[in-house]
């Protein structure tokens, strides 16, 4: 069963700062009375406009059960379960995704991605979620059938390969995400299997400090 909330048209009653664009008090209330109420398996959609900031409320609400919360955003959405939610203590997360940003040197993606495809996305959040997501975006249909490998930039300059993809025949994939930072997407036809080092190609599998 899904249960849906929505932010209102185009911003309304939504606040904006610095640290994102936040959900109204009014839909905090109406979606934390829904997971309040949610039986296990089901799944509240939360239609998030032009909003990217995530309630703590809302993570509270959910954490520990075995319900889904779907955020639907600007292009992409999140998918949340409460069994995710590790942290012990949450907060209010901006999830905003800024696709095709290029913060990552153009040389290293040449390097780990040669003629391949390839899409950079950058997360304005910095540093761990305290919980796992999952990012579904589109790749475009042209794309189908492949596979989306999804690389993280570090801080010592290493695309790390964290995990893949399937892209669907909508153009559609999913990919996991319990950290935040910035990211390439190489679209190939499988899955990938080691990282690529800046100067190196010893190709030493490393993984980032995600807290988990």
């Amino acid at each position: 069963q899904d249960n849906h909330a929505g932010v209102g048209g185009n911003n309304a009653n939504a606040t904006g700062s610095a640290q994102g664009v936040r959900v109204p008090e009014r839909v905090i209330a109406q979606v934390t009375a829904q997971l309040a109420n949610v039986k296990n398996g089901e799944t509240v959609n939360v239609d998030m406009k032009e909003a990217t900031v995530v309630p703590k409320q809302i993570l509270e609400s959910a954490r520990g059960k075995d319900v889904t919360v779907v955020l639907n955003m600007n292009g992409y959405k999140w998918v949340i379960n409460g069994r995710d939610i590790a942290a012990t203590e949450v907060k209010e997360i901006n999830l905003e995704v800024k696709m095709d940003v290029n913060a990552v040197p153009s040389s290293l993606v040449k390097t780990l991605a040669g003629d391949k495809p390839t899409r950079q996305l950058s997360l304005t959040h910095n540093g761990d979620f305290g919980f796992r997501a999952d990012l579904v975006l589109n790749l475009g249909s042209e794309n189908r059938e492949k596979v989306g490998n999804l690389y993280y930039y570090d801080s010592t300059g290493k695309l790390v390969f964290m995990n893949a993809g399937n892209i669907a025949d909508d153009g559609t994939t999913v990919l996991h995400f319990s950290h935040a930072s910035d990211y390439v997407i190489v679209i190939s036809d499988k899955a990938a299997a080691k990282a690529v080092e800046t100067g190196s190609d010893s190709g030493e599998m490393k993984s980032p400090k995600t807290g988990e």
